[in-house]
Order: C-alpha cells, then structure tokens, then sequence
C-alpha cells in the first residue's frame, strides 16, 4: 500500500493546519490519538499515522522509529488496529495517569513514559524481548535485559524479514545490522551485554593518570574489590579504635 501523502513537521505547538478540526480537534495542545498515534474516530484509523506527537522521559528517536515499524505494518496488512472501543479506554487510561503524575499545563498533554510506551509500541510490532524465555536459555542476557542498561537494541533482538543498513558505533567500528519489518539483529545480544563499556568509553581522558596509578596496582581493581578494600579497612579501624577505647577506660 502506498501513501498518498507524507507531511514532516515541526514546532513548539500543536498545530496541524493539513487536518480538519472535525477530523482531529485540538485544544490546548490536547489531543485524543491511540498511542499517540492514530484518530479513532475516522473510518479507517491506520491509514492516517502521526508519528512523533509525544513528549517521553527519555530518548525520543527510539519511540519514533518504533511507530514508524507499527505503521508500516499496518500499511501492509501484517497488523490491525483494535476496535474503536478500546482504543478510546486506551487513551482515557492514558489521559488519566498523565493527569495523575503531571500538573495541568499544554507541555504535558501528551507525555509517554519511555520504557512502558516502547514496550507497548514492540508489543504490536511483535519484537518485544521474550523475557520468560531468556531466563532458562541465556541468562546473562536475561539479567542485563531486567537489571542492566534499558537500551533500544533489545527490541530488535527478535523480528524477522532482515535487510542489511550500515550503523557506527561509539568505538568508530561498523556493524551490519539487519533492520526491516519486525526487524531482528544479529548484533543485538552482544551490543545488550557491551552497553556500559560504550558508555564509560567517553570518559577514558585520563590515560597518562591511569599508567602511572597502574604501577601500583589500583588501575585495574573494579568497584566491587575497592568496595572490599573500603571495608576491610572500615573493620580495621574500628578495632583499633574498640582496642584504644577498652585500654582507656577499662
């Protein structure tokens, strides 16, 4: 299915000039769309997709992207809209838990929590990570997916009909990463378990400092055995202290 037409925009209202107000009302920012996304009152709700109307508490590109999945699915007939019913409870649901957690002003009508919205949105894409699943067959990625890093790779660990883009990462390397349709990665488990060592890679300024510290043994030590040492020496201390205390007074 091809689309009629495409619009990119962009502002710090909202304002749709190309709808009619009969098709999609706006009032102080204030919009009813399912999932931020389609108009349940027209005839046909997943032929017009607005993607990106939302403000999340956290990265907003992800989210965009996986509209733009959803969407696309729609379009080919691989997934349906439920009825108007419920996608109108959906959006009352929405509305008050915003209303709940957010004092009244036009910046938060239509807030979306990051991870909930994406775990909502890869449910109807049908690349949510199966957690159940990764508990008995690999655990190590199953602990980083429920206690690590919340990072959008995980959903594209499942998927399928794969087609290969280019991506960099931090590190300057380049991986093939294959990303259509639900869109699976090969990549995806080992990018999951390597996210922090990206994220502390940036902060590696100080290399001169961390040779000369090496030479004593402190460079390599992680935080778990300087935390071992912190107590070890706590304990140390306060015996001492307990020794001199007794000596004193006793």
């Amino acid at each position: 299915m091809q689309a009629d037409l495409v619009v990119l925009g962009t502002g710090y209202k909202v304002v749709i000039p190309c709808l009619s107000s009969d098709i999609l009302p706006i009032e102080h920012n204030n919009v009813r769309l399912y999932k931020h996304m389609f108009v349940p009152t027209i005839a046909h709700p997943h032929t017009l997709g607005i993607v990106g109307l939302f403000q999340t508490v956290g990265a907003g590109l992800p989210a965009v992207e996986m509209q733009a999945r959803w969407f696309a699915l729609l379009q080919s007939g691989q997934r349906r809209l439920p009825k108007r019913k419920a996608m109108e409870a959906d959006i009352d649901r929405v509305k008050r838990e915003i209303a709940e957690r957010y004092y009244q002003a036009e910046r938060h009508t239509f807030q979306a929590e990051w991870l909930p919205f994406m775990d909502e949105l890869a449910a109807e894409v049908g690349c949510a990570p199966p957690l159940f699943r990764y508990l008995f067959t690999d655990p190590r990625l199953f602990y980083h997916l429920v206690f690590g890093v919340a990072v959008p790779y995980q959903y594209r660990l499942v998927g399928r009909n794969t087609c290969l883009v280019l991506v960099f990462a931090l590190d300057h390397n380049v991986f093939n990463i294959p990303s259509t349709g639900p869109g699976a990665w090969s990549g995806a488990r080992e990018a999951i378990l390597t996210v922090n060592e990206r994220i502390a890679e940036p902060f590696k300024t100080n290399a001169a400092r961390e040779k000369a510290t090496s030479s004593w043994g402190l460079g390599r030590l992680n935080i778990k055995q300087v935390l071992a040492i912190c107590i070890v020496l706590a304990a140390v201390y306060s015996a001492i202290l307990t020794f001199i205390f007794c000596k004193l007074f006793f």
